[in-house]
């Protein structure tokens, strides 16, 4: 549940970085970004879901708020949308309740 709460932060503050922000702004979102798409990478992996592990990993890679990766103001701004709409849907399609029925029996 926290993770889920973590998750809806992290698109709300996506979504709020597509305007025009002190600097600051956008370090706190690396910090918020980074580990909720590192942690739902972790649990792509555990439930074998590739494509989220890959896209997570990327995202996490891309938000890394130590070893940063400079793009253009407009760059980020597809960044941070396409981040929003991937860490928005990802809170479906890795909850356990998407597992199926005799997957979660075992």
């Amino acid at each position: 549940m926290l993770f889920k709460v973590m998750q809806l932060v992290a698109v709300i503050m996506l979504l709020i970085a597509v305007s025009d922000l002190p600097y600051d702004y956008y370090t706190i979102l690396r910090f918020v970004v980074c580990p909720v798409s590192a942690y739902g990478a972790f649990l792509a992996k555990s439930r074998k879901k590739p494509f989220w592990l890959w896209s997570l990993g990327i995202c996490a890679i891309i938000f890394n708020p130590i070893a940063k990766i400079h793009f253009e103001r407009e760059t980020w701004f597809l960044l941070n949308l396409l981040a929003a709409l991937l860490i928005l849907v990802s809170v479906f399609m890795l909850s356990t309740k998407s597992q199926k029925p005799e997957e979660s029996a075992i």
